[in-house]
């Protein structure tokens, strides 16, 4: 029933529109009869419609347009009036003669009824939206609303400010994993999505998120939204921020439990009394201390539950003089016995006051005891020192940082002729040393002070102010304190004069000693020398003697001549060369030549006893090696031979294999491996270490059966030593031996004379089939063809080869070349 507010206010207005009114149904009439009761009645009551005659209309014109009161969008049936076209209202206007009926009223309110239900509707939305909106936007927590798909449908401007964006309406449709952390995003989801399906809400869930802010904590409560019949269409979120509560909080937890951490831990007793020393807390220290489990069985009790009568007495005692007083007891050492033994401990006890009025005490007790003990043993260490100091024949002193003397031992003080110990105090060594010796004491001492270094053993000539003079070897060590820092030095200085003198002796002894046997090697060189020029008059004679006409005996005594001549005259070289090392005048040239040159000559030569002997002679030289270097050409070819000619001689079947390989490179200097390896007798490990001396072999059946002097390999590696290196011996007894250099050498990059270029050669791409029973000779090739980009192929055996060079020209490949002994 519509509600329809009838102003009258003229005798003409009631004779006219009561008759007609009073036949309406539907509407709920309220009649004014002045402007002052209609404009208070109109605060109380929202009329549907105002019937008003137009006399009427124009005297309360003023209140309807200006009233703050009457609502705005009523709508205004104006009787006797058909337009209003000077006036503007802002309300609706209808208008009826004065004739009308009471059926054209109905007609008319209830097409204003209609329209007005309708206003209403939108004005009521439109306030809910705004009251809702005004709340939202001024309410401190976050609110939200999300679809069953987790998706925001509408937010606050707080979350907006949470979630990082300026406008709410840049939130909707869009989740959680759009502006949070993968992992609260993800649990987010878990939790509305099992809200929705349950129906169950969320209550005051504390959640620790990443904000635009920065992390915070928030206590969120999520409900579900449900439509008329109850289904889930979503869910409403509001989340507020209780970062600085649950900081306090945590605050708060985090004192309560490193104060109960302390007290559980810390090995000090502690523990609160009230006015009557009764304990009310204590730590697990105390508890433990008396066999108690729990600190609580304390509570209530005094000292007199827990210690002899003597000791809780006392305590009692100070506990109530200090309580009474107000002062502090502090670091009183106390004694008791406990499980019949002797306890000390220090004990600190304050009062403790609440709002100024006194409500106890609080103690805390350390035990001395280990201390007490220790104390008692540092005593006796020290009367232990003192005796060991005064009784030790070395001297023994402490010096300070600034080389003051602050102890020394008995011995000491006897040297330096002082009546007391205590008289070196505060001196230094420029109060008992010369000038020089001072200099030299206090550098030594402010190094060990600088760097921490200590000096061992350091031997000095020393003079005392009474002059008396001693060798001395001083050992002198920093003393460093708790915090590892220097705070002095303590020495210890022995007398070793005998020793010094002796060893002076003995250098003086040496010394003449090398200067007879450096004079040994010269008369010895000069020997060999005198002795080589008469013994090649005899070889060359011998020589010119085997050309003329002998019989078969003279040219076999001749032959044995000439055999003994050349093994003396190698002797005698070998001398020659090893008293030149050992006289000082072996001198090393340092000119450009070529190492595959060296290793080629030598083969040649000694190809000759390798083949009287049936054994291979195989070389390589790295393709990685530079054409010249610089070195003595007849040294290293020396050593190359020796080492060659020793493995030759050594072995009796199978191969002597010389190589030489790139072993890296540092600019222009090349390092570059030497090895010479046979497969001969081997060399038993007890004998290699003396392999090297001078005039020694592995045992006297080898000078028998194979000869020589055996200073080959000693002057071989003299000679190596010289160039910067060393030999190296790898063997085994049986299983062939393995001598090897390293030597770096500087790349002579000037054209020799003697150097051939191939420059306009090019094997590249060429077929070459290798036909060899030697694994050696074989990888040799291959290295060799490879670095040249040869094609290579290789067969052991010429039976292999006439099989594999079928199959390969059926596969299309054509042998340009075969190498090898077939």
């Amino acid at each position: 029933m519509s509600r329809l507010f009838v102003y009258l206010s003229s005798e003409y207005s009631y004779q006219q529109f009561l008759p007609l009114l009073d036949k309406l149904t539907n509407s709920k009439i309220i009649f004014l009869d002045n402007a002052q009761l209609f404009e208070k009645v109109s605060g109380f009551f929202s009329p549907g419609n105002l019937l008003i005659h137009y006399p009427d209309y124009q005297l309360i014109y003023g209140i309807l347009e200006n009233t703050r009161i009457f609502p705005q969008g009523v709508s205004v049936i104006l009787v006797g009036q058909n337009n209003l076209p000077e006036r503007s209202t802002k309300h609706r206007i209808r208008f009826l003669p004065e004739d009308f009926s009471p059926r054209d009223l109905e007609t008319l309110l209830a097409r204003e009824s209609e329209v007005t239900g309708y206003t209403n509707l939108k004005a009521n939305l439109r306030n809910e939206q705004y009251f809702l909106q005004m709340l939202m936007d001024n309410i401190p927590d976050t609110i939200y609303f999300k679809d069953r798909d987790s998706r925001f449908i509408r937010i606050n401007k707080a979350q907006a400010k949470t979630l990082g964006i300026t406008d709410p309406e840049e939130a909707i449709g869009k989740s959680d994993a759009d502006f949070f952390e993968k992992e609260h995003a993800r649990q987010a989801y878990i939790d509305e999505q099992e809200l929705m399906q349950s129906g169950k809400p969320i209550i005051n869930k504390l959640e620790y998120i990443k904000t635009s802010a920065g992390y915070r904590y928030v206590s969120a409560t999520k409900v579900p939204l449900t439509d008329e019949s109850g289904i889930c269409t979503g869910m409403v979120g509001i989340s507020r921020d209780v970062t600085n509560e649950q900081l306090a909080e945590q605050e708060l937890m985090h004192e309560k439990e490193l104060m109960n951490l302390l007290m559980d831990n810390i090995p000090d007793r502690i523990y609160f009394k009230d006015v009557n020393s009764r304990f009310i807390r204590a730590n697990k220290a105390l508890a433990q201390i008396f066999g108690l489990k729990n600190p609580e069985e304390l509570y209530g009790k005094t000292d007199f539950d827990f210690h002899d009568p003597a000791h809780a007495e006392q305590a009692f005692r100070d506990e109530q003089e200090l309580m009474k007083n107000g002062l502090p007891l502090v670091n009183k050492v106390e004694s008791h016995i406990h499980n019949g033994e002797t306890r000390w401990e220090t004990s600190t006890k304050i009062p403790l006051f609440k709002n100024k009025e006194l409500i106890g005490m609080v103690g805390i007790s350390r035990d001395f005891t280990q201390q007490k003990i220790l104390e008692e043993k540092l005593k006796k260490e020290k009367d232990l020192l003192q005796s060991l100091m005064d009784n030790v024949p070395d001297y023994i002193f402490f010096k300070d940082t600034g080389s003051r003397y602050i102890r020394i031992n008995e011995a000491l003080r006897k040297e330096m002729g002082l009546r007391s110990s205590d008289e070196i105090v505060g001196k230094t060594d420029a109060d008992f040393f010369s000038p020089e010796m001072t200099d030299l004491f206090h550098n030594t001492d402010h190094d060990i002070f600088e760097n921490g270094n200590a000096s061992v053993n350091q031997i000095v000539e020393t003079t005392f102010k009474n002059g008396r003079t001693l060798w001395l070897s001083t050992t002198k060590m920093p003393i460093r304190n708790a915090k590892n820092e220097i705070i002095g030095l303590v020495g210890i200085s022995r007398d070793v004069t005998v020793q010094e003198m002796t060893r002076q002796s003995y250098r003086l002894a040496k010394e003449k000693a090398e200067e007879a046997n450096k004079a040994k090697s010269l008369f010895l060189a000069n020997m060999s020398h005198e002795i080589r020029t008469p013994m090649n008059g005899v070889i060359g004679m011998a020589d010119i003697l085997k050309r003329t006409n002998l019989d078969d005996v003279q040219r076999e005594y001749l032959d044995i001549i000439m055999k003994s001549g050349q093994t003396l005259l190698s002797i005698i070289n070998d001398i020659l060369d090893f008293s030149k090392i050992e006289s000082g005048k072996m001198e090393l040239e340092n000119i450009p030549v070529s190492i595959r040159n060296i290793v080629e000559e030598v083969a040649d030569i000694q190809v000759f006893h390798a083949n009287e002997k049936s054994i291979d002679l195989i070389t390589f030289v790295d393709a990685g090696i530079p054409d010249f270097v610089y070195g003595d050409y007849v040294r290293l070819k020396q050593v190359i031979t020796n080492l060659v000619n020793n493995a030759i001689k050594f072995t009796s079947k199978g191969e002597v294999y010389i190589s030489v390989e790139h072993a890296g490179q540092s600019g222009n200097l090349h390092d570059l491996q030497f090895k010479v390896i046979d497969t001969g007798i081997g060399i038993p490990k007890e004998h290699q270490e003396k392999l090297f001396s001078s005039f020694t072999q592995v045992d006297n059946s080898t000078t028998r059966k194979y000869g020589g002097t055996g200073l080959g390999l000693a002057i071989s590696q003299r000679l190596i030593s010289a160039m910067g290196s060393e030999i190296v011996l790898r063997s085994e007894e049986g299983n062939g031996s393995e001598f090897s250099f390293v030597l770096r050498m500087k790349e002579a990059r000037e054209e020799q004379p003697d150097a051939i270029n191939l420059t306009n050669v090019s094997f590249k791409n060429l077929n070459v089939l290798i036909v060899d029973d030697n694994k050696t000779n074989r990888k040799i090739f291959r290295e060799y063809l490879e670095n040249w980009g040869v094609n290579v192929f290789e067969v052991s055996n010429g039976y292999d080869a006439l099989k594999e060079l079928p199959r390969m020209v059926a596969d299309g490949i054509k042998i340009d070349i075969a190498l090898g002994h077939l």
